[in-house]
């Protein structure tokens, strides 16, 4: 029922919920940039970062070939005015509002869907993903300081950043029913 759009609602999800998060430092913003180095690190936000997709385990082994079962790996940075512990603060009220908030419901994710919308002039076109019967639910991830190091490492250039990971899963994609053929161009 879920179409190619679904892993980006999810993000924006997210996103949704992390704004109201963050509300507790004045300013911050959540974006969904790549880690790197930026001048604007002394301005509060958090990002939010795709970093992984790996298959649904238990999905995968229902051995359902119509659909796509993945679960999301986020990277969830917090930046600010280290002085004023903005990044401390910030992470301390996202921590809360994700456990207070693990499931993406229906409502949220319309809501999402309802925003990129109007941000980015697209058409009503919807990812389904808030008629998936199993919720997307958000669940922290525990990384070891060698999984941390790895993973920033990985970041070129980019300096390391109060952080947390959450796992979003399960997100099915259903294969699409209409492909659009290449145009083969003859010489």
């Amino acid at each position: 029922m879920t179409n190619y759009l679904a892993i980006a609602t999810v993000t924006a999800t997210l996103q949704l919920i992390l704004a109201e998060a963050a509300g507790v430092v004045s300013g911050a913003r959540v974006a969904t940039d790549h880690p790197h180095k930026d001048d604007e690190v002394a301005t509060p936000h958090v990002n939010v970062v795709l970093y992984q997709i790996s298959p649904h385990a238990a999905w995968r082994a229902t051995d359902r070939r119509e659909q796509a079962a993945v679960d999301l790996h986020y990277l969830l940075t917090f930046h600010g005015d280290r002085t004023r512990l903005e990044p401390e603060l910030l992470l301390g009220s996202v921590l809360a509002r994700l456990h207070d908030e693990p499931v993406l419901t229906p409502q949220r994710i319309l809501q999402a869907e309802e925003k990129a919308r109007f941000l980015n002039g697209q058409s009503a076109m919807s990812s389904n993903l808030a008629l998936q019967e199993d919720p997307v639910r958000l669940t922290p991830i525990a990384l070891t300081l060698d999984d941390l190091s790895k993973l920033w490492s990985s970041f070129f250039q980019a300096p390391y950043a109060l952080s947390v990971a959450y796992q979003a899963g399960v997100v099915l994609l259903d294969r699409e029913d209409t492909f659009v053929s290449p145009v083969v161009r003859m010489p």
